[in-house]
């Protein structure tokens, strides 16, 4: 896409002007171009976290506090989406260093590839309900996995840059379960 779509207490420079999208508690969105144009004016979030899927940014959206910036990621990072993480990431650094940053996606091998590719962009990333416990407390919205998937999820099992996965990504296996986020029937942004 070539829109960025996000909710929450941000406030950006863009061409000389300051604008405030804290009152835009239903999401605002930015074209790309302005992306690389843009500079972060202010953060008064306490958590930032990007949500693979629309369904769910949604939801979540309806439920956070003002303290959050959600960030909707429609599947992998393209480099509009990891500029404006960087930019987010610098300001905090030096802002706000307490600022948590979250990814919430499929608790499957595309969900840890999204979060991979984040991570890189900001390193203090923290995955969000893409453990064990969710997987399992969501059983009976899960889908088997086929012979080849076994197979990729057993490689990442061998990485060591998907080690926080190591637990959940064994717990699939032995279940033959995945699980896609907007199956996700109850969560909590109180824990943001």
């Amino acid at each position: 896409s070539d829109e960025l779509l996000f909710t929450g207490p941000l406030v950006l420079g863009v061409s000389g002007q300051i604008i405030d999208f804290t009152p835009f508690k239903y999401g605002a969105a930015i074209g790309a171009r302005t992306v690389k144009e843009l500079h972060i004016a202010d953060l008064k979030a306490d958590t930032v976290i990007t949500i693979e899927n629309k369904a769910s940014y949604r939801e979540y959206c309806s439920q956070m506090n003002g303290t959050t910036l959600a960030i909707y990621l429609g599947g992998f990072p393209g480099p509009m989406r990891k500029l404006f993480l960087s930019k987010l990431d610098e300001h905090t650094q030096n802002k706000r260093p307490k600022v948590n940053f979250l990814h919430w996606g499929d608790i499957d091998l595309g969900g840890f590839r999204i979060f991979r590719s984040l991570k890189d962009v900001v390193p203090k990333l923290q995955a969000y309900l893409m453990d064990t416990g969710t997987l399992l407390e969501n059983r009976s919205q899960c889908q088997p996995l086929s012979k080849g998937y076994v197979m990729l999820l057993e490689g990442l099992l061998e990485d060591d840059r998907y080690a926080e996965f190591r637990d959940v990504i064994n717990v699939m296996l032995a279940e033959n379960i995945r699980l896609e986020q907007e199956s996700i029937t109850s969560f909590l942004t109180s824990e943001c």
